[in-house]
């Protein structure tokens, strides 16, 4: 028997973007009229702080897909913080044999007070316990005979590339299965080991240098004498410690769980956000990034966003810490006029302001809508302490009519301590005092800020790191007050100048945000959370942007055109839209690829009433019936009560640049609706068979036309197809579309709010690749080859010979047929038969009952 339909599920990712399109040679003869239209579009802005490479990868609790991960930190944090009787003696884990092999070393090399440290190790460290004498010693923390050294060895940036201690709090990448096979490793590498360091050749155990008695009062003046040799034991003890800890909780799984996140979090970090700004946000017309590294900025150069946009480094990068403020602004908002105003801004700062290098950026630049604007991305110090300086400095540089827009991590903190660290709420009387406002306004309930914002950090230490007295256990992750669980990130503008419309937070990449989990994780590799936000320009700057000709495109209703081929999903991705609880006053136009209508069966069954379906089944959408589609949205311009929306659902066949066009050539339609978005679902189990497919000379492929032209792309049913197939289809998309994000999902399960009033739709965009876009006379020539037969029979069907009918239909015909469906009158049965394939693959389920007197029609 045919299988029942099975709903499924998907996570919306982020709106797209207009890819190039093959030109063709015509002259582009649109108006400036036109071009306006579209100038006034909103401002979708992001800012997002990407965060530096983070050496060790076990400092932070992270969300880990294996049940390992927790398993070993959980054991981790066991160990430490109840040992019992784990807590053995030092000289078992790093034994005098050790010692006196790390004693001959140092006295090779030539250091004194080594026979001083010898009798240290026999007369004390050796007798400690490995936790509470040693791990946990605060007096040993206050000493930093540890995180001294840890700090110079760690992770040594060498002429040759990164090198890396043998140790577990690094990026090391060889196994220490025994505290035996590390210490061979650990001698190896500080006493036989040279690094260049700034073209001169250096041992590592030279690196070390003494620890002063006058800057930490705790060493002793003993200590202070010898603290070369002795800081060198400790660190080896501290190492050891670290080894037999891992490999007595978790012996096997330790090591491969170390590489994952090595893999994620460091050697990867670059390539996966650039990956996640070029597929989830490349329709941003601004982002703001904060603790950009040099190297981030380079390879930025060699993906699609610098195609996409202009990108504003400062003149003066902080070379040291490699942490740099950088701001993207799309190439068809901004005109690439622009000047740096960084030094200007500092300038105004108090000279005690803890303000380095590269922490600011600022550009004054022109948008082609003819507004000025100014744009600064920024990060703050640690306790939010320049944030409100900066903030004051940057607006005295705006001036006039100027549009600023500044979006950065202010370092704020939901509970502030007065000259310390700031808080939110303190933040946010500043910056209303001084006239600007955020992009939370009207979109969060009113009261005090530290009520009423979501956190944009959440990440708290392990007990895999030097500072234990930070260490925060598994279970109060969300509730201790060393968690850094805050509202850090913010986009300001001058009040009035814009008007928020929608905000988001992603902390997976992919525009979803799970408050519960603490970040990064291994598919998202920072520790800030994307803040986005949609600004629409204020009424008032509207009016005098457009001379007061016009209404807003804001006033608009806005259509959704939905494009795909043959059997793609767009019927069911409707059906979804339309049944779900969004209260959303929605007309629904269909047009369907041969002469029996099927979807009003499919889609009218469960529609809500303010839903409305027209069905236009005598032609294609994009050529022969384009004039039945302009009387139908001018009938729905004439009634009395205004539509949420519009939704256009194209045959399969269909070159979606036709229907577009229809927005802009009709001055009605122009002036009262706008095209928003251009959404083409994608087939992904028959996508590449339908790319490559030959086409009559002079047709176009469909398939190709509507992965071009998409603002986003729908990859559905994933659940048919392997993670191998899965990467071959994303490429051959991004082939056609770098720009348009692909949202993967199974029975084009998507959220009404991401696709529907999105403005992804950019005319600007479309005509820099696409000249003769406006031009109504363009050619559009189907496939002749591809044709359709239509069945419509009253009476029932004989379930055993249907089944039969389509099995040998299937198996003989089923490469030919790229879609079928229809609506069933079964014997016996009360309720309707949905039936739908592509190719070879077939579901059914009932619907519903028919109704009473309704004639029992079978439609195929």
């Amino acid at each position: 028997q045919v299988p029942p339909l099975h709903p499924g599920s998907c996570h919306l990712p982020g709106t797209g973007a207009r890819p190039s399109r093959a030109r063709r040679d015509t002259t582009d003869d649109t108006s400036a009229n036109h071009r306006l239209t579209m100038a006034f579009s909103p401002l979708k802005t992001a800012s997002w702080n990407i965060a530096a490479v983070n050496n060790n990868p076990f400092e932070y609790w992270i969300t880990h897909p294996d049940p390992q991960y927790e398993e070993l930190m959980a054991g981790v944090q066991g160990f430490i913080d109840d040992a019992g009787d784990r807590d053995v003696a030092v000289s078992e884990v790093f034994t005098p044999a050790m010692f006196d092999e790390l004693a001959a070393s140092m006295t090779a090399v030539g250091w004194e007070g080594v026979d001083q440290v010898a009798e240290c190790y026999r007369n004390d460290f050796c007798q400690r316990p490995i936790v509470s004498g040693f791990m946990t010693d605060k007096d040993l923390g206050a000493k930093r005979l540890a995180s001294m050294p840890d700090r110079v060895s760690n992770t040594i940036n060498s002429a040759g590339g990164a090198v890396c201690r043998p140790t577990v709090i690094n990026l090391y990448e060889e196994p220490m299965d025994s505290v035996d096979a590390w210490w061979a490793q650990w001698k190896t590498f500080v006493f036989d080991t040279t690094v260049n360091i700034k073209g001169k050749d250096t041992p590592v155990h030279g690196l070390f240098g003494p620890i002063k008695r006058s800057k930490y009062p705790a060493v002793t003046e003993l200590e202070e004498s010898i603290s070369i040799p002795l800081q060198t034991m400790v660190l080896a003890i501290f190492d050891a410690i670290l080894v037999h800890i891992m490999n007595s909780v978790s012996p096997a799984a330790w090591h491969g769980i170390k590489m994952s996140l090595c893999e994620a979090l460091n050697k990867k970090k670059v390539e996966r956000t650039l990956e996640i700004m070029v597929e989830t946000y490349a329709d941003t017309d601004v982002i703001f990034l904060q603790e950009a590294a040099a190297v981030f900025i380079d390879q930025m150069g060699g993906t699609a966003l610098a195609e996409r946009y202009h990108i504003f480094s400062p003149e003066k990068i902080d070379a040291k810490r490699d942490q740099n403020s950088i701001i993207l602004a799309s190439r068809a908002k901004f005109t690439g006029v622009f000047s740096e105003v960084t030094a200007e801004c500092v300038a105004n700062l108090p000279e005690n302001a803890p303000v380095s290098a590269g922490d600011l950026c600022a550009v004054a630049t022109d948008g082609v809508d003819g507004n000025k604007y100014l744009l600064a991305s920024f990060h703050g110090d640690t306790n939010g302490l320049a944030t409100i300086p900066v903030v004051e400095a940057v607006n005295k540089v705006v001036s006039g009519d100027t549009k600023l827009l500044f979006g950065m991590d202010a370092n704020c903190y939901f509970k502030g301590k007065a000259g310390k660290t700031l808080g939110v709420d303190e933040f946010g009387e500043f910056f209303t005092k001084l006239g600007l406002a955020s992009c939370f306004d009207g979109l969060v309930p009113g009261g005090p800020l530290s009520e009423v914002l979501p956190h944009t950090t959440f990440n708290a230490r392990t007990f895999l790191q030097p500072q234990l007295n930070k260490a925060i256990k598994l279970a109060d992750r969300e509730t201790s007050p060393l968690t850094d669980r805050n509202p850090k990130d913010f986009i300001l503008f001058k009040k009035g100048a814009f008007v928020p419309k929608a905000i988001g937070s992603d902390n997976d990449g992919s525009k979803g945000f799970d408050a519960a989990a603490p970040f990064p994780t291994l598919s998202f590799p920072s520790d800030h959370a994307v803040l986005s936000a949609t600004l629409e320009l204020g009424q008032a700057n509207a009016a005098a942007a457009e001379g007061g000709a016009s209404e807003g495109a804001a006033g608009k209703i806005p259509v959704t055109v939905l494009t795909g081929f043959l059997g793609s999903g767009k019927t069911t991705l409707m059906n979804n839209i339309l049944n779900g609880s969004h209260g959303k006053k929605i007309a629904v136009i269909e047009n369907e690829f041969g002469e029996i209508g099927i979807d009003d069966s499919l889609v009218s069954s469960t529609i809500n009433a303010d839903e409305e379906i027209f069905e236009m089944n005598n032609g294609c959408i994009c050529c022969t019936v384009r004039g039945d589609l302009i009387r139908i949205l001018n009938k729905l311009l004439s009634r009395p009560k205004r539509l949420d929306g519009v939704l256009i659902e194209t045959t399969g066949m269909a070159d979606p640049a036709p229907v577009a066009q229809t927005f802009f050539v009709d001055e009605q339609i122009q002036a009262n609706m706008k095209l928003d978005a251009i959404l083409t679902v994608v087939d992904a189990k028959h996508l590449i068979q339908h790319l490559d497919e030959e086409k009559p000379e002079g047709a176009e492929n469909e398939a190709v036309e509507q992965v071009l032209f998409a603002d986003k792309i729908i990859l559905n049913k994933m659940d048919l197809v392997s993670e191998e197939e899965v990467a071959e289809v994303e490429r051959r998309i991004r082939d056609l579309n770098k720009h348009a994000p692909i949202l993967k999902c199974q029975n084009s399960q998507v959220d009404l709010g991401e696709i529907m009033n999105v403005g992804a739709f950019d005319l600007n965009r479309v005509l820099e690749s696409e000249p003769d876009f406006l031009d109504p006379d363009a050619e559009h020539v189907h496939d002749e080859t591809v044709t359709s037969v239509g069945i419509s029979r009253e009476g029932e069907c004989d379930l055993a010979k249907l089944n039969a009918w389509f099995s040998k239909l299937l198996q003989e015909k089923g490469v030919d047929i790229y879609r079928m469906k229809g609506v069933l009158a079964i014997k016996d049965s009360a309720e309707k038969f949905v039936f739908q394939g592509v190719h070879m693959l077939f579901e059914a389920a009932p619907l519903k009952p028919w109704d009473e007197g309704e004639t029992r029609v079978n439609k195929l």
